[in-house]
């Protein structure tokens, strides 16, 4: 699935949600998302869980205002679904409530198993966090899987 040159304005619960809920296979895959222009989210601007091969690369990503607010949440939804060869690469990231890029790798039930080959490489984050009332902010968030457990 390739989405490309695609622009989502307005108000919507997230701009874009890849994940695999109800193709019988658990995890969407092979997704990618380039040279898109993706504004507002009442959530996120884009949600991932349960991804194998996602690349979201060449895109304005901007302006996520709920909670958790991230421009990019890759989230695999628990702790037996899917987080690899994931890559976000040479994206604008700006303005969002929370974290520009949010890896939520702790679920309720542990940390995440199958979660490797994720890159960020060469993006522009700026000017995120920009809400108080959010959950966590900064420019990354890293939650869970760093090594040695900590």
């Amino acid at each position: 699935m390739t989405l490309s040159r695609v622009t989502v304005t307005g108000e919507p619960l997230d701009a874009i949600i890849v994940g695999g809920r109800a193709n019988g296979d658990g995890y969407a895959g092979r997704v990618t998302i380039s040279r898109c222009t993706l504004l507002g989210g009442t959530r996120n601007v884009v949600s991932a869980t349960s991804v194998i091969g996602l690349t979201i690369s060449r895109s304005r990503i901007a302006g996520a205002s709920g909670g958790p607010g991230a421009g990019i949440d890759l989230e695999p939804g628990g702790r037996g679904s899917p987080a690899l060869d994931v890559r976000f690469e040479r994206n604008r990231i700006s303005g969002d409530a929370g974290p520009g890029i949010l890896l939520a790798f702790s679920t309720n039930a542990g940390r995440l198993v199958y979660g490797t080959d994720v890159t960020i490489a060469r993006n522009q984050i700026v000017g995120n966090g920009t809400s108080a009332a959010a959950p966590q902010r900064g420019g990354i968030v890293f939650n869970g899987g760093q090594d040695r457990g900590g």
